[in-house]
């Protein structure tokens, strides 16, 4: 949908394209020939135009997190906040940014950076064939690789593109860690000198029956990651074989080697899509 409409709001011909006939407009006013200004799905301006589509289809997501997340907070922390001599900064600081805010962007730009860099659809709907190769993004060059076989430099070229997703998505984790520490139980005695209850104190059923819980909480999520991570280990492992061996042999072949990866950097594609990928997903995020 998004192709399609921002493909009809760039449309080269002033008479179709909005955008296309405003910037004719405005050269005119400028004194300026309408005929030389470039159109707007031209090599000049193919990736811009796919930036603002981008931004359209991503901004509503963006705007629902962003305000669910401000909903979140309460609005007396605000007020202690001034009670205690602290300006608009120190709110803006301490009551949005700090304990929620900066986890939201990391999530926000996490999500759409990811969405932006593996689309490929938009590109191949919105981007007429003469300039695909300009605007050639990472998704674009892994469906042109693979093809409609298995093939090691295709599996390779996902292997290094996971790799990159999880450093970026490790690198969010870590800047959106939460600014303010949950409080940590006390163990002192009460000021009514009851002792609190320990879990030595608890009777035996009750006891054993909290640590099969804690158990069961504890291996489901490993039991999860592991079966996430079959698919992973699948494109590994075919990546380490040749484009004949994946081909014929799949992920089992016997034969292991590194001649996808080297096939993988010796494409001169390659090297094009890796920034325009990385400038479209961060411009857009």
């Amino acid at each position: 949908v998004t192709g399609i409409a921002f493909r009809s709001v760039y449309d080269p011909d002033p008479g179709r394209g909005p955008a296309t006939g405003i910037a004719v407009t405005v050269a005119g006013w400028l004194g300026r020939d309408p005929d030389t200004v470039p159109a707007w799905l031209g090599p000049e301006l193919i990736t811009f135009s796919l930036m603002s589509a981008f931004v359209w289809a991503w901004v509503g997501l963006g705007v629902i997190v962003f305000r669910t997340a401000l909903d979140q907070i309460p609005r007396e922390l605000a007020d202690a906040v001034r009670a205690h001599g602290g300006t608009d900064r120190d709110i803006r600081r301490d009551v949005y940014w700090r304990p929620l805010l900066r986890r939201t962007v990391a999530i926000v730009f996490a999500l759409v950076a990811r969405a932006t860099a593996r689309t490929f659809d938009l590109l191949l709907v919105m981007a007429p064939g003469s300039v695909v190769e300009e605007a050639s993004v990472l998704a674009v060059r892994q469906w042109q690789t693979s093809g409609g076989t298995t093939t090691g430099p295709g599996a390779a070229l996902g292997t290094l593109w996971l790799a990159a997703v999880a450093l970026g998505a490790f690198a969010a984790a870590l800047w959106s860690r939460q600014a303010w520490p949950p409080p940590r139980p006390s163990s002192r005695t009460p000021r009514s000198g009851v002792v609190a209850p320990t879990a030595s104190m608890a009777p035996l059923p009750s006891a054993w029956s909290a640590d099969l819980a804690h158990r069961a909480r504890a291996l489901l999520p490993a039991a999860a990651a592991m079966v996430w991570l079959v698919p992973v280990l699948i494109l590994l492992a075919t990546s380490l074989h040749g484009a004949r061996e994946a081909a014929t042999g799949g992920w089992r072949a016997p034969s292991l080697g590194i001649g996808s990866y080297r096939a993988v950097f010796a494409d001169s594609g390659l090297a094009g899509s890796v920034p325009v990928t990385a400038m479209l997903a961060l411009v857009v995020s």
